[in-house]
Protein backbone atom coordinates (compact mmCIF):
# COMPACT_ATOMS: atom_id res chain seq x y z
CA UNK A 1 0.00 0.00 0.00
CA UNK A 2 0.95 3.38 -0.55
CA UNK A 3 1.83 6.16 2.22
CA UNK A 4 -0.55 9.65 1.82
CA UNK A 5 2.50 11.25 0.88
CA UNK A 6 3.16 8.88 -2.01
CA UNK A 7 -0.30 9.68 -2.88
CA UNK A 8 -0.13 13.01 -2.75
CA UNK A 9 2.89 13.03 -4.87
CA UNK A 10 0.64 11.31 -7.30
CA UNK A 11 -1.83 13.41 -7.64
CA UNK A 12 0.29 16.75 -8.30
CA UNK A 13 2.01 15.17 -11.31
CA UNK A 14 -1.62 13.80 -12.41
CA UNK A 15 -2.12 17.83 -12.72
CA UNK A 16 0.78 19.26 -13.85
CA UNK A 17 1.00 20.67 -17.53
CA UNK A 18 2.19 18.60 -20.41
CA UNK A 19 5.97 17.46 -20.32
CA UNK A 20 7.77 19.66 -23.61
CA UNK A 21 10.03 17.92 -25.80
CA UNK A 22 13.34 17.52 -24.44
CA UNK A 23 12.20 16.53 -21.18
CA UNK A 24 11.96 12.97 -19.50
CA UNK A 25 8.33 13.04 -17.82
CA UNK A 26 8.72 10.47 -14.21
CA UNK A 27 7.39 7.46 -14.07
CA UNK A 28 3.34 7.64 -14.52
CA UNK A 29 1.87 7.51 -10.92
CA UNK A 30 0.96 4.14 -9.43
CA UNK A 31 -2.13 5.53 -6.67
CA UNK A 32 -4.03 3.01 -8.78
CA UNK A 33 -1.54 0.12 -9.50
CA UNK A 34 -0.41 -0.58 -13.12
CA UNK A 35 -2.93 -1.27 -16.33
CA UNK A 36 -2.64 -4.73 -17.96
CA UNK A 37 -2.91 -3.42 -21.04
CA UNK A 38 -3.11 -6.39 -24.24
CA UNK A 39 -0.05 -6.40 -26.64
CA UNK A 40 0.10 -3.98 -29.32
CA UNK A 41 1.22 -5.82 -32.80
CA UNK A 42 1.68 -4.94 -36.50
CA UNK A 43 -1.68 -5.22 -37.52
CA UNK A 44 -3.35 -3.36 -34.34
CA UNK A 45 -3.96 0.08 -33.48
CA UNK A 46 -3.70 1.68 -29.94
CA UNK A 47 -7.05 3.01 -30.77
CA UNK A 48 -8.37 -0.68 -30.71
CA UNK A 49 -7.56 -1.51 -26.88
CA UNK A 50 -10.91 -0.21 -25.95
CA UNK A 51 -11.19 0.80 -22.49
CA UNK A 52 -8.49 -0.23 -20.25
CA UNK A 53 -10.07 -1.43 -17.05
CA UNK A 54 -11.92 -4.00 -19.50
CA UNK A 55 -8.43 -5.43 -20.82
CA UNK A 56 -8.16 -8.99 -20.06
CA UNK A 57 -5.12 -10.21 -17.95
CA UNK A 58 -4.88 -13.67 -19.68
CA UNK A 59 -2.69 -14.42 -22.56
CA UNK A 60 -1.54 -17.39 -24.06
CA UNK A 61 2.03 -18.46 -25.02
CA UNK A 62 1.48 -18.30 -28.79
CA UNK A 63 0.36 -14.41 -28.48
CA UNK A 64 3.35 -13.32 -26.82
CA UNK A 65 5.66 -11.50 -29.37
CA UNK A 66 9.36 -12.79 -29.34
CA UNK A 67 12.40 -10.92 -30.46
CA UNK A 68 14.66 -14.46 -31.31
CA UNK A 69 13.92 -14.97 -34.96
CA UNK A 70 13.36 -19.12 -36.35
CA UNK A 71 16.91 -19.27 -36.43
CA UNK A 72 17.63 -18.28 -33.13
CA UNK A 73 15.29 -20.45 -31.28
CA UNK A 74 16.34 -23.31 -29.05
CA UNK A 75 19.14 -24.93 -30.70
CA UNK A 76 20.70 -28.31 -29.78
CA UNK A 77 24.06 -27.49 -27.90
CA UNK A 78 23.66 -24.41 -27.40
CA UNK A 79 22.86 -22.93 -23.28
CA UNK A 80 19.22 -21.41 -24.58
CA UNK A 81 17.02 -23.88 -23.31
CA UNK A 82 14.16 -22.23 -22.06
CA UNK A 83 13.40 -24.47 -19.10
CA UNK A 84 16.02 -26.26 -16.66
CA UNK A 85 16.34 -27.20 -13.40
CA UNK A 86 19.57 -26.72 -12.02
CA UNK A 87 21.43 -28.37 -9.07
CA UNK A 88 22.06 -25.37 -6.97
CA UNK A 89 20.62 -22.41 -6.11
CA UNK A 90 22.76 -18.80 -6.67
CA UNK A 91 23.61 -16.92 -4.36
CA UNK A 92 22.92 -13.26 -5.91
CA UNK A 93 19.25 -14.74 -6.69
CA UNK A 94 16.82 -11.65 -4.87
CA UNK A 95 15.49 -14.18 -2.23
CA UNK A 96 18.64 -16.56 -1.72
CA UNK A 97 18.39 -15.65 2.06
CA UNK A 98 15.05 -16.01 2.81
CA UNK A 99 14.59 -19.34 4.89
CA UNK A 100 13.68 -22.21 2.29
CA UNK A 101 9.83 -23.54 3.04
CA UNK A 102 9.46 -27.28 3.90
CA UNK A 103 7.19 -27.92 0.83
CA UNK A 104 3.95 -30.04 1.79
CA UNK A 105 3.21 -32.87 -0.57
CA UNK A 106 0.79 -30.43 -2.34
CA UNK A 107 3.43 -28.05 -2.64
CA UNK A 108 5.53 -30.75 -4.62
CA UNK A 109 2.06 -32.01 -6.54
CA UNK A 110 1.69 -28.16 -7.76
CA UNK A 111 5.47 -27.83 -8.35
CA UNK A 112 5.70 -30.56 -11.03
CA UNK A 113 2.65 -29.45 -12.63
CA UNK A 114 4.29 -26.08 -12.77
CA UNK A 115 7.79 -27.28 -14.56
CA UNK A 116 5.90 -29.45 -16.92
CA UNK A 117 3.93 -26.43 -18.20
CA UNK A 118 7.04 -24.16 -18.40
CA UNK A 119 8.77 -27.00 -20.06
CA UNK A 120 6.57 -27.62 -22.85
CA UNK A 121 4.39 -24.12 -23.32
CA UNK A 122 7.64 -21.25 -22.69
CA UNK A 123 8.10 -19.17 -25.51
CA UNK A 124 11.73 -18.80 -26.74
CA UNK A 125 12.53 -15.59 -25.57
CA UNK A 126 11.70 -16.39 -21.83
CA UNK A 127 13.89 -18.62 -19.93
CA UNK A 128 13.22 -20.03 -16.18
CA UNK A 129 15.60 -21.62 -14.11
CA UNK A 130 14.81 -23.86 -10.79
CA UNK A 131 16.73 -25.29 -8.28
CA UNK A 132 17.13 -29.12 -6.80
CA UNK A 133 18.44 -27.68 -3.66
CA UNK A 134 15.79 -24.73 -2.76
CA UNK A 135 12.14 -26.00 -4.37
CA UNK A 136 10.94 -22.57 -3.32
CA UNK A 137 13.01 -20.16 -5.57
CA UNK A 138 13.12 -19.64 -9.45
CA UNK A 139 14.96 -17.09 -11.69
CA UNK A 140 13.73 -15.76 -15.16
CA UNK A 141 14.73 -14.15 -18.24
CA UNK A 142 12.56 -12.27 -20.43
CA UNK A 143 13.90 -10.69 -23.66
CA UNK A 144 12.16 -7.42 -24.43
CA UNK A 145 9.64 -8.04 -27.58
CA UNK A 146 10.06 -6.40 -31.03
CA UNK A 147 8.65 -3.12 -31.59
CA UNK A 148 8.92 -1.93 -27.99
CA UNK A 149 10.84 0.32 -26.19
CA UNK A 150 12.28 -2.79 -24.79
CA UNK A 151 13.27 -4.43 -27.98
CA UNK A 152 16.16 -7.05 -27.22
CA UNK A 153 16.61 -6.17 -23.93
CA UNK A 154 17.33 -8.38 -21.04
CA UNK A 155 14.41 -8.19 -18.12
CA UNK A 156 15.46 -10.52 -15.07
CA UNK A 157 12.89 -11.29 -12.03
CA UNK A 158 13.29 -13.75 -9.20
CA UNK A 159 10.58 -15.87 -8.13
CA UNK A 160 9.74 -17.01 -4.60
CA UNK A 161 7.15 -19.17 -3.75
CA UNK A 162 5.92 -19.62 0.04
CA UNK A 163 4.90 -22.96 1.96
CA UNK A 164 0.98 -21.96 0.91
CA UNK A 165 1.53 -21.83 -2.91
CA UNK A 166 -0.59 -21.98 -5.14
CA UNK A 167 -3.18 -20.76 -3.08
CA UNK A 168 -1.38 -17.95 -2.68
CA UNK A 169 0.65 -16.79 -5.76
CA UNK A 170 4.10 -16.58 -6.55
CA UNK A 171 6.26 -13.52 -4.74
CA UNK A 172 8.24 -11.80 -7.52
CA UNK A 173 11.63 -9.40 -7.66
CA UNK A 174 12.54 -7.49 -10.48
CA UNK A 175 15.85 -6.63 -10.68
CA UNK A 176 15.93 -3.08 -11.88
CA UNK A 177 19.18 -2.05 -13.41
CA UNK A 178 18.27 1.64 -13.58
CA UNK A 179 20.88 3.39 -11.02
CA UNK A 180 17.84 5.55 -9.93
CA UNK A 181 16.86 7.24 -13.07
CA UNK A 182 13.12 6.08 -12.32
CA UNK A 183 11.19 3.11 -13.80
CA UNK A 184 11.82 1.94 -17.00
CA UNK A 185 8.23 0.77 -16.82
CA UNK A 186 4.97 1.90 -14.84
CA UNK A 187 4.44 -1.85 -13.55
CA UNK A 188 8.31 -2.41 -12.70
CA UNK A 189 9.45 -0.81 -9.12
CA UNK A 190 13.18 0.32 -8.68
CA UNK A 191 13.18 -1.27 -5.41
CA UNK A 192 11.76 -4.86 -7.45
CA UNK A 193 7.92 -4.87 -7.24
CA UNK A 194 6.29 -6.18 -9.95
CA UNK A 195 2.57 -4.31 -10.05
CA UNK A 196 0.27 -6.75 -11.59
CA UNK A 197 -3.26 -8.15 -10.70
CA UNK A 198 -2.21 -11.63 -11.29
CA UNK A 199 0.25 -11.26 -8.29
CA UNK A 200 -2.00 -9.70 -5.93
CA UNK A 201 0.26 -6.52 -6.37
CA UNK A 202 -2.48 -4.58 -7.51
CA UNK A 203 -6.47 -4.95 -6.53
CA UNK A 204 -7.61 -5.41 -10.06
CA UNK A 205 -10.87 -7.35 -10.70
CA UNK A 206 -11.48 -10.26 -9.12
CA UNK A 207 -11.56 -12.82 -12.03
CA UNK A 208 -8.13 -11.22 -13.54
CA UNK A 209 -6.49 -11.98 -9.91
CA UNK A 210 -4.35 -15.25 -8.97
CA UNK A 211 -6.61 -17.88 -8.79
CA UNK A 212 -5.17 -21.96 -7.84
CA UNK A 213 -7.18 -23.52 -9.95
CA UNK A 214 -6.23 -21.86 -13.10
CA UNK A 215 -3.36 -19.12 -12.39
CA UNK A 216 -0.15 -20.11 -12.96
CA UNK A 217 3.75 -19.11 -13.41
CA UNK A 218 3.52 -19.73 -17.16
CA UNK A 219 0.55 -17.17 -17.16
CA UNK A 220 2.13 -14.90 -14.80
CA UNK A 221 5.48 -15.05 -16.88
CA UNK A 222 3.80 -14.35 -20.37
CA UNK A 223 1.49 -11.60 -18.99
CA UNK A 224 5.03 -9.81 -18.20
CA UNK A 225 6.03 -10.10 -21.91
CA UNK A 226 2.81 -9.52 -23.15
CA UNK A 227 0.89 -7.12 -21.00
CA UNK A 228 3.63 -5.01 -19.19
CA UNK A 229 6.47 -4.70 -21.78
CA UNK A 230 4.32 -2.88 -24.45
CA UNK A 231 4.42 -0.62 -27.21
CA UNK A 232 3.30 2.20 -25.37
CA UNK A 233 3.65 1.64 -21.76
CA UNK A 234 2.99 5.01 -20.63
CA UNK A 235 -0.61 4.70 -21.03
CA UNK A 236 -0.02 1.42 -18.72
CA UNK A 237 -0.98 3.68 -15.93
CA UNK A 238 -4.84 4.01 -15.89
CA UNK A 239 -4.94 7.65 -15.08
CA UNK A 240 -2.81 8.42 -17.91
CA UNK A 241 -5.27 6.21 -20.50
CA UNK A 242 -7.62 8.75 -21.07
CA UNK A 243 -4.96 11.09 -22.68
CA UNK A 244 -4.40 8.58 -25.13
CA UNK A 245 -5.02 9.98 -28.37
CA UNK A 246 -4.34 14.10 -27.01
CA UNK A 247 -1.49 16.18 -27.82
CA UNK A 248 -0.62 16.27 -24.44
CA UNK A 249 -0.54 12.06 -23.95
CA UNK A 250 1.18 11.46 -27.32
CA UNK A 251 4.12 13.85 -26.67
CA UNK A 252 4.54 12.17 -22.90
CA UNK A 253 3.98 8.64 -24.20
CA UNK A 254 6.91 9.43 -26.97
CA UNK A 255 8.64 11.05 -24.40
CA UNK A 256 8.30 8.54 -21.97
CA UNK A 257 8.95 5.52 -24.26
CA UNK A 258 12.70 7.23 -25.13
CA UNK A 259 13.49 7.36 -22.03
CA UNK A 260 12.78 3.37 -21.34
CA UNK A 261 14.31 2.42 -24.75
CA UNK A 262 17.52 4.40 -23.26
CA UNK A 263 17.48 2.61 -19.97
CA UNK A 264 16.73 -0.85 -21.27
CA UNK A 265 20.07 -0.26 -23.57
CA UNK A 266 21.45 0.05 -20.05
CA UNK A 267 20.34 -3.43 -19.15
CA UNK A 268 21.97 -4.76 -21.56
CA UNK A 269 25.57 -3.70 -20.51
CA UNK A 270 24.58 -4.72 -16.80
CA UNK A 271 23.93 -7.79 -17.74
CA UNK A 272 27.05 -8.78 -19.97
CA UNK A 273 29.13 -6.27 -17.20
CA UNK A 274 28.21 -8.09 -13.97
CA UNK A 275 26.97 -11.72 -15.30
CA UNK A 276 24.05 -13.34 -13.18
CA UNK A 277 24.71 -16.51 -11.94
CA UNK A 278 22.71 -18.97 -13.90
CA UNK A 279 22.37 -17.32 -16.49
CA UNK A 280 25.85 -16.29 -17.89
CA UNK A 281 25.97 -18.61 -20.70
CA UNK A 282 22.60 -17.80 -21.81
CA UNK A 283 23.10 -13.75 -21.90
CA UNK A 284 26.72 -14.60 -23.88
CA UNK A 285 25.25 -16.29 -26.12
CA UNK A 286 22.47 -14.13 -26.79
CA UNK A 287 24.29 -11.18 -27.05
CA UNK A 288 27.72 -12.55 -28.83
CA UNK A 289 27.37 -15.67 -30.18
CA UNK A 290 23.48 -14.98 -31.90
CA UNK A 291 25.25 -11.13 -32.56
CA UNK A 292 22.51 -9.04 -30.82
CA UNK A 293 24.86 -6.94 -28.89
CA UNK A 294 25.79 -5.68 -32.57
CA UNK A 295 21.84 -5.53 -33.71
CA UNK A 296 21.28 -3.54 -30.68
CA UNK A 297 23.90 -0.75 -31.74
CA UNK A 298 22.99 -0.78 -35.15
CA UNK A 299 19.75 -0.27 -34.38
CA UNK A 300 20.37 2.47 -31.93
CA UNK A 301 22.63 4.37 -34.32
CA UNK A 302 19.68 4.12 -36.94
CA UNK A 303 17.46 6.01 -34.71
CA UNK A 304 20.09 8.64 -33.84
CA UNK A 305 20.35 9.27 -37.60
CA UNK A 306 17.08 9.30 -38.50
CA UNK A 307 16.37 11.86 -35.04
CA UNK A 308 18.83 14.11 -36.84
CA UNK A 309 17.71 14.38 -40.07
CA UNK A 310 14.56 15.28 -38.71
CA UNK A 311 10.51 14.73 -38.42
CA UNK A 312 10.31 14.83 -42.22
CA UNK A 313 12.21 11.55 -42.59
CA UNK A 314 11.15 10.17 -39.20
CA UNK A 315 7.32 10.60 -40.12
CA UNK A 316 7.30 7.48 -42.27
CA UNK A 317 8.37 5.42 -38.78
CA UNK A 318 5.34 6.72 -36.77
CA UNK A 319 4.66 2.68 -36.83
CA UNK A 320 8.32 2.44 -35.13
CA UNK A 321 7.53 2.40 -30.81
CA UNK A 322 10.32 4.99 -31.02
CA UNK A 323 10.12 7.21 -34.43
CA UNK A 324 12.54 9.44 -33.26
CA UNK A 325 15.00 10.65 -30.14
CA UNK A 326 14.72 14.27 -28.55
CA UNK A 327 18.19 16.00 -28.90
CA UNK A 328 18.73 14.93 -24.67
CA UNK A 329 17.57 11.31 -25.69
CA UNK A 330 20.20 11.37 -28.69
CA UNK A 331 23.34 12.37 -26.25
CA UNK A 332 22.16 9.85 -23.47
CA UNK A 333 21.75 7.06 -25.85
CA UNK A 334 25.15 8.41 -27.28
CA UNK A 335 26.42 7.55 -23.92
CA UNK A 336 25.35 4.03 -23.39
CA UNK A 337 26.63 3.34 -27.07
CA UNK A 338 30.07 3.92 -26.18
CA UNK A 339 29.99 1.81 -23.56
CA UNK A 340 28.48 -0.89 -25.50
CA UNK A 341 30.42 -0.83 -28.26
CA UNK A 342 33.47 -0.73 -25.71
CA UNK A 343 32.18 -4.10 -24.67
CA UNK A 344 31.57 -5.91 -28.33
CA UNK A 345 34.90 -4.53 -29.32
CA UNK A 346 36.70 -6.34 -25.82
CA UNK A 347 35.07 -9.49 -27.38
CA UNK A 348 36.12 -8.99 -30.95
Amino acid sequence: METDEESSGDSKRNSAKMTMPGAWPSSPPSGNGALLLLPDDKNRSSEDLGSPLKASLSIEPEQVPTSLEEDEQEESGTPWTRFEVLPQSPVDHAFYSVEPVQPSKNFMSRLAKEYRALESSLPDSILVRAYEDRADLLRSLIIGPSNTPYEDAPFVIDWRLDSSFPQTPPIAHFLSWTNGNGRVNPNLYEEGKVCLSILGTWAGDKNESWNPARSSLLQALVSIQGLVLVKEPYFCEPSFEKMRGTEEGTINSRLYSEKAYVLSRGFVRRALEIPLQNLEDEIGWFYYKRGNLAKVIKDSNALITRSLQGESNADTMDDAAISRLSAGGILSLKRMLNKLQQILDARE
